[in-house]
Parts: structure tokens; C-alpha cells; sequence
């Protein structure tokens, strides 16, 4: 396998720090056994693809200047710089890339989606920017999948619909003399397979495609000895890389349990703790791709004076809070019976909500980026 291929299939599989790793060497001609790598020459493939890592690991400043360098005008290059971009809040700019483009190629409708989608709601997608992944304003299965930047060969097994069998099975019954019953017979099977398939899209499919998306747990990584550490330095110690592991996967079934916030808090538990920085990674990786629960379906809620609190271990939660609204001479704040935050994003100038969205603490202010207003 070529380091383009095998960097290609960590991006694929979200492994973004083994594969930004795999980009230094190549880039420094470093096969990492000392010899001197034959295709350090591809090094603009190097570059973006080492940019994209550093954004799937939230470093945004550092993937900047990996594409300071970059040569060619691959549509990557603009992809990269839009969310970039976005990440500062400019999303004037960030337009100019998209449109640039549509500009090279007209037929790119990720980038004709994006467009849409930032016109139409720029403070959300600024806010949406910095807590989702990557992979929804980063074509990445296009750059790196098998018509992409790389080619590889997928082989996808056949599903046969559910009405498609449905059909068939129709197909194969003979009528006998007593078409009454037949049709009652049938109308009941007709009717709990319909229950079946939308008990499965709703619940089973979903947690499925959500499980496959979320990365594995980290294979390397260590624990640091405390005796290396300085006493505030960390608030929760791990006596091995297993107990780190099983509170990683731990976090995963959470997520897929739609227990998001609980999540979030052993994720934390673990950024703040003595695990080295490729386990603090995986972890930071899997917390950015916990996806956001619609206020009808959240049940995993924390009091805002348990995060006011501690703002370090519930950094990023998601918040479903009521309260009153008031416009301060510092923006617009939320009132609530347990305090009150600022609020970050189009809010209505006054009235009483309940605010759906994720707190962040900015500058020791309690902040909660809005994602909807539910009234």
C-alpha cells in the first residue's frame, strides 16, 4: 500500500492523527525508518490532507499554515479555506470560496448546497461549524474514496428493499377459493411489516449509520506518570491506557443511546486528565462527531448551575434551558432561576423561551451558542 493509499484509508476511517502523522513524515521525506521517502514529491497532496487532519482534530490555526504552501488549485485547497473561514466568523470569504467553486466546476452541488445553506442562515452555520464534524462542509469520501484524490475498490453487498420483497412474496401466493380471508390475511401482514420498516428507519437504522460513524477507539497512546505532572495540571487520573479505552467506549454507547451529555462529561473527564495527547485526540475527535438532539428528543439536559459550576467538565454540552431574554449592553442574556448566560446567535430581542444549543465558556463567561428557540 502507497502513502497515499494508506493515508487515504485513515482519513476514511477518521483516524486524523495517525494520518496527519503519516503527512509529516512524507512531507519531511521521512518513511519513518530513516530512509528517504519516494513520494515526498506529492507534496501538495501531503499538504491538504495533513490540513484536514488538523481540522478533524480542531487544531484550525495549524491546518491554515499546512495550506499556506500548497501550489495547485485544487478544489480541496478552497474547500479548506471556507472552513477555515467559518471557523473565524467570515463568512463573506467563506462564500467567495464556495463560489469559486461552482465557478471551476459547476457540477460540484456539495459546494452549491453549502452556498444555500450559508445564505440563508450564516450566524447558524458559524455556530454549527464549531461543534460538528467535518465531514458536512469537507467532501472527504469524495476526496479520498474510490473517485477520488485516491482510487480504491469498495465492494457494497446488495440490499433488497423491504417493499421489493414485499412484492415478491405477493408474487408468490396462489389465490385459493376463499379470496376473503387471503385479503384479511394479507392486509395484517401488509400492515405489521409497514409497523416493522418504520420501527426500523426511525430507531434501528439510525442508531446503526450513527455507530458506524463514530470512530474507534484509539490503538496507540499512553498515560502520563503524575510524577511528570504538576498538581493543578489535572483534575482525574487513569492508572492505565485500558481504563482510559473503556471510558472511551463507554462515551461511544452513550452517544448511540442518545445520551449525549453523559458523553460529553467522560470525554472531558478524559481531556482532563493524565492521558497522553493521541488518547486525548481520539477523544476530542469522537465528541466533535456527537451529533445534535432535537429539543423534542432530548432527555439527557443538565442544570445550569451544575455547568456554571464547572465549566471545564461540562465544556460543549448541549442545553435545552428556559428563561427570560434581555438584552444587556453586552448582548443578549438569558435569565434563567439558576443564573443567567449570554447568548451567542440570532435570538428574539425579548420575551420568555426555552434555548436549545451548546455552552461553551468564552473568556470565563458562561456563553450558550443558540441552535433553535423553542417557544
Amino acid at each position: 500500500m502507497s502513502a497515499r493509499e494508506e493515508i487515504a484509508s485513515l482519513m476514511l476511517e477518521g483516524r486524523f492523527g495517525e494520518a496527519y502523522r503519516k503527512c509529516d513524515q512524507a512531507l519531511r521525506g521521512d518513511s519513518g525508518g530513516g530512509q528517504k521517502s519516494k513520494v515526498a514529491s506529492d507534496a501538495d497532496f501531503f499538504r491538504i490532507a495533513g490540513a484536514v487532519s488538523l481540522l478533524g482534530l480542531g487544531h484550525i490555526r495549524q491546518a491554515e499554515e499546512w495550506t499556506a504552501n500548497v501550489e495547485s488549485t485544487d478544489p480541496a485547497f478552497y474547500y479548506i479555506e471556507a472552513l477555515i473561514h467559518l471557523h473565524a466568523g467570515r463568512t463573506h470569504e467563506a462564500l467567495l470560496c464556495y463560489t469559486r467553486l461552482i465557478d471551476e466546476d459547476p457540477s460540484d452541488t456539495f459546494a452549491d448546497r453549502l452556498i444555500e445553506k450559508l445564505r440563508a442562515h450564516p450566524d447558524e452555520i458559524v455556530s454549527e461549524v464549531q461543534e460538528t464534524a467535518i465531514g458536512r462542509y469537507l467532501p472527504i469520501k469524495h476526496w479520498f474514496g474510490e473517485d477520488g484524490l485516491i482510487k480504491r475498490k469498495t465492494e457494497e453487498k446488495p440490499v433488497s428493499p423491504p417493499l421489493d420483497r414485499l412484492r415478491a412474496r405477493f408474487k408468490s401466493i396462489r389465490f385459493t377459493a376463499k379470496p376473503v380471508r387471503w385479503v384479511m390475511a394479507g392486509s395484517i401482514a401488509f400492515l405489521l411489516l409497514v409497523a416493522a420498516i418504520f420501527l426500523y428507519l426511525k430507531f434501528g437504522n439510525r442508531d446503526q449509520d450513527l455507530a458506524e460513524r463514530l470512530p474507534d477507539p484509539p490503538t496507540q497512546g499512553t498515560i502520563i506518570p503524575l510524577s511528570e505532572l504538576k498538581k493543578d495540571e489535572v483534575r482525574f487520573t487513569f492508572d492505565s491506557r485500558k481504563e482510559v479505552i473503556d471510558q472511551y467506549e463507554l462515551a461511544r454507547r452513550k452517544v448511540i443511546d442518545a445520551r449525549v451529555n453523559e458523553a460529553r462529561v467522560l470525554l472531558n473527564e478524559i481531556d482532563l486528565s493524565n492521558a497522553g495527547f493521541e488518547l486525548k485526540e481520539r477523544a476530542l475527535l469522537l465528541k466533535q462527531m456527537i451529533p445534535y438532539i432535537a429539543p423534542s428528543r432530548f432527555s439527557d439536559n443538565v442544570e445550569i448551575q451544575k455547568v456554571v459550576e464547572d465549566p471545564d467538565l461540562y465544556q460543549g454540552v448541549q442545553v435545552l434551558w428556559p428563561g427570560e431574554i434581555v438584552n444587556e449592553p453586552t448582548g443578549p442574556v438569558l435569565r434563567t432561576a439558576g443564573g443567567k448566560v449570554r447568548l451567542n446567535g440570532s435570538v428574539p430581542s425579548s420575551g420568555t423561551v426555552k434555548v436549545s444549543g451548546f455552552f461553551q465558556r468564552i473568556d470565563r463567561d458562561p456563553v450558550v451558542d443558540v441552535r433553535e428557540i423553542v417557544r
